[in-house]
């Protein structure tokens, strides 16, 4: 209860289920038929199960698109848009650095996509911390974010202005 993302929830019991397996195998009788027909149950669930495993690790792949994910399931919630707008600020400033190490090397159309995507980023979070703050008038976390997001776009009079609403 109250879990934003609580699949973790499941292994556990998932693991008692495939200890029972073997367990319940061993108690059909000896007749082949029935052992047959288990033995493909069997197969076809952990197919399943493993279709569905694989169809989840898109969605694993980096924190921002778990927390997409999040925030898909949770569109009125204002914490998962909170860490959505910290991975895609992180994001960005892994781009930002990408940029600017490969400016120091004069690969400049290379510098210019990597500034590019941090743009981009930053824009994404700023948008998160926005409706966060929107759900949330009140959450320092949404506005700092925001002030942050600012900066990172070069709007200083604009960033210094919501870090003050922060204080208030």
């Amino acid at each position: 209860p109250g879990l934003i993302a609580s699949e973790r929830m499941a292994y556990v019991p998932l693991a008692g289920a495939v200890l029972l397996v073997p367990w319940a195998y061993q108690l059909l009788p000896r007749d082949g038929r029935y052992r047959l027909i288990v033995g493909v149950a069997v197969v076809v669930v952990a197919v399943v199960a493993g279709i569905g495993v694989f169809g989840r690790n898109g969605t694993w792949g980096t924190p921002a698109s778990l927390w997409m994910d999040a925030v898909a399931k949770h569109p009125d919630g204002a914490p998962p848009r909170l860490v959505l707008g910290d991975a895609l600020t992180q994001e960005g400033l892994v781009a930002a650095g990408r940029a600017a190490a490969l400016a120091s090397q004069n690969l400049r159309e290379e510098a210019q996509a990597q500034q590019n995507v941090a743009k981009e980023r930053f824009d994404a979070a700023e948008e998160q911390y926005a409706k966060a703050a929107d759900l949330d008038p009140t959450n320092g976390e949404a506005l700092f974010g925001l002030g942050r997001t600012s900066e990172l776009l070069m709007r200083p009079d604009e960033a210094a202005k919501t870090y003050l609403d922060v204080l208030k």
